[in-house]
């Protein structure tokens, strides 16, 4: 809670450090520390650093523990969090998504207490350096961050603040952290006496300027001038890329996609032009060299951005939004400077760009953004490893070739433009567990649940046989998933907050093509317990193939109806043979054949009573009916009639050369691809009546089209033919929109579009003759009424599946909805044999899965050492950025069943950490109440709908803390031989007093909480005050 924020004493950091990497083997959550070589250094003024890198002032250098863990990470040069003597303590507010926003100014620390913070910090990272070998206990860098007007440099706070940075000897805190280490001096197995007597008490004579974006070039000279000259600091002024101008910022946040990101003209324009700051960077460079000082800028600060979150007054814009503006105002300055001038950069500097911008002489290099995402402090690892690489050269001066070029590319660069259909990560509904609250999103996102991060796990060993076994369980369609699934698994993938999702449909294709004939050989019905059931399935698409087979696989006997020639439905003659040949329906087709299932094609099912000798009937027959739009002037065709004429002639067909598709759906884009390849077409446009963004095509299939020459028009509506040319009315969106379902108004601007011919992919419906000739009750929709646990319709016996059901729908959710009748199918069946039977054991449907990794049960028993073994190679890829693999990328995937932590990685302050309880391979997650600010980022990342910080299990410093807090969680006694809870029960909160850990279960705690305080108290004491 933000009131009971507590920074840790530095004999509290002591003791953590040391325990926390006795037991865990690391530092506030950071492994594998950074060994760097003490004797490859960059200079920098006075001082020499190992790595020419380190966390930005922000959130990341408030705290002494987060300044430590950004150390063990490898960083070594600090840009410690901005001080004012006008700074108002305030909550912090942060919102990471395809770009960052962020409260400005907002801190929670006095000038004395930040001064502290650093204090410790300095003396803290001197012992680490000597006692893991991380280093040379000098080679670091502690850089001063300060504003903002001429008068707060003067200020008294700020002067005794400057005065003890540059000689902590005149502090408190800096004599209590030396005497504390010489009365503990047995705790250190490598740092010694002598080692304290070479601590520093200088802790920086660098400063960064900051300035409000409207400083006046006076203001800024005098400052500079100040600093320099009167108190002997080397400086950095940081400047904004405001000052290239509103036209030129609009221009190219526009360019890449941020066009929901609001900057004001006003506000622009105040900031200090670019051409009036050259003059006084060049005089300040004259005054640098007379005085001995250091003297260079810094790129660029958080740009200035109108509204964002609520409450919040003055925003700003930071990350991978505003490289691009960052490195052009670089490329600018080293241009006009001959490359002389010192640049340090800041603005949305990642694993993606570190290296160049160090190639183009840019450096140091500081970074915030990036690590408040998953991965957190050791995302810096990447970056210590990649520069341990790298030869150091002492020669200093920036290449403005090298900065233009990588300017110019990140307008275009993926990693740097907004996608235009931003991923929604659907989160767990729901508490956060207190325990075991580890799960995948990707398997959360899947409609059938598939084990995802199993069968990636084994393709990246290169198992296929056994990946596609763990494939089918579920999904007994892996060449056509693995081909045009619309992946919801990867729109869900927390690799997306990295770089990009893992490829999970392309590694499930090559499961399927690597490992089918091992699959195959063994497919076999199970042995039937009782009698067979006589299974019919009208309809051979995908819902009709997968009931067949869940159903086949279990013994029964199962015959398919279908009208076509061969099984495949839509898949086989709508969708285009460049997104799926159809030799991979055939080879989904093979598991149903070694399965025995009878497929009769061509015959169409008109009446249930053709159905009356089999047991139970499943409806899986699609849809048949399109929606139409009758334009005056034209006759259009629907993409359905296209695309069936397209695959059975192969292509050659008679049309005109300017086509025009209308809609925004796969078949829409699928057919816009199709024409665009048909002898004689030049030009092919889709209209849609809403935005890109809510177009509901996927939108890797739509970059495609359009790199196939295809246009997009957005917004448009047709009404009318006449000429060649389609109208098209404009259409407007309200400004609240938040989907593809938000009401769309006509304008009065008209738009004309070439086409000779128009085809139409508005969606489907279903047809309710069949229903209607049956007796099957229907909603006044059309859609079929059936039992929604079972998908039984009100004839028993009879169920509906697929399209058929709900009108348009993808394959893998005709997939779920053939498992759900299979399940209810085979479970009806068990009842009925085990009545049979008279309960003998052993006998009936176990269920069609056999194990669901996902579960925390399962989980807990998949094999200690199985999960013991992964985990450290887990641990290892966090934090890494690394591009997709064209063929093999189960060795990106993050395993969130097995590691989540998302919280304790994003954490800026170290509030949640990572507990081990023995007995139980899946880590858990504690809250620090005294450590939290309540900044919410842990929110923005959490897999659930809710909020660790609010949720999480919560340890409290003080029992005052803990009744002014609501979390559920506990504060111990002084000695820690007892402790007082707060749960949650079914009739509300409830306060329990333990007397003793062992009795913490008898208080209805329950045994998995019993034995995380059990593990706290014992194995974590550290945490406890």
């Amino acid at each position: 809670m933000i009131d009971n924020l507590k920074p840790l004493t530095f004999d509290h950091l002591m003791r953590w450090i040391l325990r926390e990497q006795k037991k865990s083997g690391s530092i506030f959550g950071v492994r594998d520390f950074y060994q760097a070589n003490p004797f490859k250094t960059l200079p920098i003024a006075d001082d020499r650093i190992e790595t020419p890198f380190g966390p930005a002032a922000g959130p990341h250098t408030q705290y002494a523990q987060s300044i430590i863990a950004a150390y063990a990470a490898g960083c070594r040069f600090f840009e410690l969090r901005t001080v004012c003597p006008r700074h108002i303590k305030q909550d912090p507010e942060i919102s990471i998504g395809s770009e960052a926003i962020n409260v400005e100014g907002a801190g929670n620390l006095t000038f004395k207490e930040a001064y502290e913070e650093y204090c410790k910090a300095w003396v803290a990272l001197k012992v680490l350096s000597v006692e893991y070998k991380m280093g040379g206990m000098d080679n670091f860098v502690f850089n001063i961050s300060a504003g903002y007007t001429f008068e707060d440099f003067k200020s008294p706070e700020m002067t005794e603040f400057l005065d003890k940075m540059y000689d902590a000897r005149k502090s408190e805190i800096f004599g209590e952290c030396i005497e504390y280490l010489r009365d503990n001096i047995g705790m250190f197995q490598n740092f010694t006496e002598e080692d304290i007597d070479d601590i520093s008490p200088m802790i920086s004579h660098g400063i960064s300027i900051c300035t409000p974006i409207d400083c006046s070039i006076n203001e800024l000279e005098n400052i500079a001038r100040y600093l320099m000259v009167n108190r002997k600091f080397d400086i950095g002024i940081k400047l904004n890329s405001a000052m290239l101008g509103y036209e030129y910022c609009r221009n190219t946040l526009d360019s890449m996609g941020y066009f929901d990101i609001e900057i004001s003209r006003d506000t622009i324009e105040k900031c200090v032009r670019y051409y009036d700051v050259v003059p006084i960077i060049n005089k300040l460079m004259g005054i640098a060299g007379k005085e001995g000082r250091l003297f260079g800028v810094k790129l660029t600060g958080a740009f200035p951005i109108v509204g964002g979150i609520e409450r919040s007054k003055e925003l700003k814009l930071s990350g991978k939004a505003i490289f691009p503006l960052s490195v052009a105002l670089a490329a600018k300055l080293s241009d006009d400077f001959d490359g002389r001038l010192r640049i340090a950069f800041s603005g949305g500097a990642d694993a993606n760009n570190v290296e160049d911008i160090y190639e183009a002489g840019v450096w140091p290099i500081t970074m915030n953004t990036t690590i408040l995402k998953p991965g957190g402090f050791n995302r810096f690892k990447q970056f210590s490893y990649t520069f341990n690489e790298w030869s150091y050269n002492d020669r200093f001066g920036t290449r403005t070739g090298l900065l233009r070029r990588m300017a110019e590319r990140a307008r275009e660069n993926n990693h740097y433009t907004k996608p235009v259909k931003s991923d929604t990560l659907k989160r767990k509904a729901g508490r956060i567990p207190m325990v075991d609250c580890f799960i995948a999103p990707c398997v959360e996102g899947c409609p059938i649940g598939q084990d995802i991060t199993g069968y990636l796990n084994l393709i990246d060993e290169e198992r296929y046989t056994e990946a596609l076994r763990t494939i089918i369980d579920k999904n007994p369609l892996p060449f056509i998933t693995g081909s045009i699934c619309t992946h919801e698994c990867m729109s869900n993938c927390t690799r997306i907050f990295y770089e990009k999702a893992v490829k999970i449909r392309d590694a499930k294709l090559v499961a399927a093509q690597n490992g089918y004939d091992g699959v195959i050989d063994e497919l076999h019905p199970k042995p039937p317990v009782g009698r067979k059931l006589n299974i019919a399935i009208v309809g051979g698409g995908p819902c009709g193939m997968s009931s067949a087979f869940f159903l086949a696989r279990e013994g029964h006997k199962v015959t398919i109806y279908d009208c076509f020639e061969k099984p495949g439905g839509v898949v086989r003659y709508v969708i285009p043979d460049f997104r799926i040949p159809t030799d991979r329906v055939d080879k989904d087709f093979g598991f149903l054949k070694a399965l025995n299932v009878d497929f009769r094609g061509n015959h169409k099912i008109e009446k249930l009573e053709e159905l009356k000798e089999y047991d139970k009937t499943i409806l899986a027959m699609g849809v048949s009916n399109v929606n139409k739009l009758d334009i005056p002037g034209i006759k259009c065709i629907t993409a359905d009639e296209f695309m069936f004429k397209y695959k059975e002639r192969k292509g050659k067909l008679n049309i005109g050369a300017n086509v025009v598709i209308i809609g925004g759906s796969n078949i829409a884009v699928d057919t816009a691809r199709a024409v665009k390849r048909v002898k004689g077409v030049r030009n092919v446009y889709i209209i849609y009546r809403r935005n890109r963004r809510f177009m509901p095509a996927n939108d890797e299939e739509l970059q495609l089209a359009l790199s196939e020459g295809i246009e997009l028009f957005e917004c448009m509506m047709p009404f009318e033919y006449s000429d060649g040319y389609l109208k098209c009315h404009v259409t407007r969106l309200p400004e609240d929109a938040v989907d593809r379902y938000s009401p769309v108004y006509d304008t009065d601007e008209v738009i004309s579009v070439p086409a000779d011919d128009v085809i139409t992919a508005i969606g489907v419906r279903v047809d309710t003759t069949f229903y209607r000739e049956n007796g099957i009750n229907m909603y006044e929709s059309g859609l079929p009424i059936i039992n929604d646990d079972t998908l039984e319709s009100n004839i028993p016996g009879v169920f509906i599946g697929g399209e058929c059901r709900i009108g348009s729908a993808t394959v893998v959710e005709a997939i779920a909805d053939a498992r759900k009748i299979a399940d209810a199918i085979l479970k009806e069946f068990e009842n009925m044999v085990a009545d049979d039977s008279e309960g003998r054991p052993g006998l009936g449907y176990s269920g069609v899965s056999y194990y669901n990794i996902n579960r925390p049960d399962d989980r807990r028993n998949a094999g200690r050492r199985v999960f013991d073994n992964r985990l450290s190679g887990l641990y290892a890829r966090k934090g890494i950025l690394r591009e997709p693999h064209y063929r093999n990328d189960g060795g990106r995937c993050l395993d969130c069943s097995r590691l989540c932590e998302n919280c304790v990685d994003v954490c800026p302050n170290r509030a949640n950490v990572e507990i081990k309880v023995p007995g139980n391979p899946v880590p858990q997650v504690l809250h620090i109440d005294r450590l939290c600010n309540e900044c919410g980022n842990c929110d923005t990342f959490c897999p659930y709908e809710g909020a660790p910080y609010k949720e999480k299990f919560t340890l409290y410093d003080t029992i005052e803390d803990f009744e002014a807090g609501t979390n559920e969680g506990l504060v111990f006694t002084h000695d820690g031989s007892a402790f007082t809870i707060r749960i949650n029960k079914k009739d509300g909160l409830k306060v329990f007093r333990v007397s003793r850990i062992e009795a913490a279960e008898f208080n209805g705690i329950g045994t998995d909480l019993c034995n995380l305080i059990a593990t706290i108290y014992q194995e974590y004491k550290y945490l406890i005050i």
